[in-house]
């Protein structure tokens, strides 16, 4: 794993695993690791298979019911994270400016309400649109 991550950019400092699950609160991963990590897969020879595994903005997975009622969601391609106060998203944005873009938003010790943070972070990814 660590031979591919570096591959990919990615430093030892960037992240912590604990164990192989991924499950654990023990493991750490940077924004910056991840975001990395989205654009070496990016431009992957299997870039179009990895992109089909990422729900669709407003259409289905975890997704489904995110961005609801804008015109733009299905330009949004992510993964949502959630444990007790942890919110992330990481994923690809379709902009008219640079194409796809890749992002990684990861909130955690928030003491304001879940869904705000979430409707906060719902509200950085549309920006990224414009």
């Amino acid at each position: 794993m660590s031979e591919f991550l570096a591959s990919a950019g990615i430093s030892a400092e960037e992240y912590q695993f604990t164990d192989g699950s991924g499950l654990s609160r023990a493991t750490l991963v940077s924004p910056t690791a991840i975001t990395k990590l989205l654009a070496h897969m990016n431009q992957s020879p299997h870039h179009e298979e990895w992109l089909n595994l990422l729900p669709i903005g407003g259409e289905d997975g975890t997704l489904g019911s995110r961005f609801a009622g804008h015109p733009e969601a299905h330009l949004v391609r992510a993964k949502t994270g959630t444990l007790d106060h942890v919110k992330a998203i990481s994923g690809y944005a379709e902009t008219p400016a640079y194409g796809r873009v890749a992002f990684s938003l990861l909130v955690n010790n928030f003491e304001e309400p879940g869904a705000g943070v979430t409707k906060a972070i719902d509200e950085l990814v549309l920006a990224l649109l414009q």
